[in-house]
């Protein structure tokens, strides 16, 4: 069986290469993207049986470029726990076709579904969490990208990029050959990139670990989808109005009935002098009245604009939402206690 595929990684791999892309059907001159079920474009991944870990040896893939279309012949699905994307092949061959990198293009690509890049935050995921995986590359778009120089404690010069996506700071070694080519080379510049592409891979197991890999960066500006805005409809909020004022009736009363055993606990505490208790499901520890060193931040910013300035680092947030309960709204529940407590706000941000 032959498959036709969009290159967007070819990155180094234990000492070979890894190729990936989008799977296409081919008729010699347009392309379609292949999706699954769920919409998303279909990754495809060429793994070779002659290496140990399936990297493909660098003479048989330096000549693909990525965003060439690229045929393999004699396809075998080879699924490997994440790398759902695996197939074993015969022949790899460039089709003479390549793409210009424009936004409008990469966007085909793109799955924006994903709220983490592979499974966490962090860095890496467990060998359990990579076993339980279904996918492990990705095209992304992300916001406040920064490309950096990493010594490490080796002494050599790494380049890693840090970046933004769904409100979350990711960090990752950058592992595409031409692009750290170009920075070594200073064709290219380390420092902030703004909005860019990044397909990002799940590399094999190393340390205990699986880490998550920049393997190709794409320096062209992502513009953002607009996405049409419905008509609203009359009273759609009327449900929703209702939902809040029970739960915050329900808040406003259960903060009461902890406020007061607390208060009760507390003073039990104090007369038999006890600095902490602890039991199967609770732990309850006793500090007494003191002063402490408040840092105010809004002072601080007022007299030392510049120095404040110097620390402070762009963080995407998620869009929210915050909620207002307004003070003529509360009169199932009147408590002198919670005074300025009654404006509650819901954050709707994960």
């Amino acid at each position: 069986m032959d498959k036709y595929f969009i290159c967007l990684a070819n990155s180094y791999k234990h000492g070979g290469r890894c190729v990936a892309g989008i799977e296409v059907l081919w008729d010699g001159e347009k392309s379609k993207v292949v999706r699954g079920q769920s919409g998303a474009a279909k990754w495809i991944r060429p793994v070779s049986k002659e290496t140990t870990t399936g990297e493909i040896p660098t003479h048989q893939a330096s000549h693909i470029n990525v965003l060439d279309v690229v045929r393999l012949e004699g396809v075998v699905p080879c699924p490997s726990y994440a790398q759902q994307e695996n197939v074993f092949f015969q022949k790899m061959t460039s089709m003479g076709k390549h793409y210009a990198i424009t936004s409008q293009l990469l966007q085909r690509f793109m799955d924006d579904s994903h709220r983490h890049v592979f499974y966490n935050y962090g860095k890496a995921i467990l060998p359990i969490d990579y076993r339980q995986g279904s996918h492990s590359i990705l095209l992304i778009r992300v916001e406040h990208a920064e490309v950096y120089a990493d010594e490490g404690y080796s002494g050599q010069v790494r380049y890693r990029i840090s970046f933004i996506y769904h409100g979350h700071q990711y960090d990752f070694p950058i592992t595409d050959p031409c692009y750290q080519a170009g920075l070594r080379l200073g064709q290219r510049a380390v420092g902030q990139k703004g909005t860019m592409f990044i397909t990002c891979s799940l590399g094999l197991e190393y340390e205990g670990a699986h880490f998550k890999l920049a393997a190709t960066v794409f320096e062209t500006e992502a513009q953002p989808t607009a996405t049409p805005k419905e008509a609203v409809p009359e009273g759609w909020f009327d449900e929703y109005e209702r939902e809040l004022v029970r739960l915050f009736n329900e808040k406003i009363a259960i903060e009461e009935q902890i406020t007061e055993l607390r208060m009760r606990l507390r003073e039990r505490m104090e007369r038999y002098g006890l600095e902490k208790v602890n039991s199967k499901q609770i732990s309850v520890s006793y500090t007494s009245a003191r002063t402490v060193m408040q840092f105010d931040s809004r002072s601080f910013r007022a007299e030392n604009e510049e120095l404040y300035s110097s620390y402070c680092r762009p963080k995407q947030r998620e869009a929210s939402i915050i909620v207002k309960r307004k003070l003529s709204s509360q009169i199932t529940l009147s408590d002198h206690r919670y005074k300025g407590d009654n404006q509650k706000k819901i954050d709707s941000g994960d």
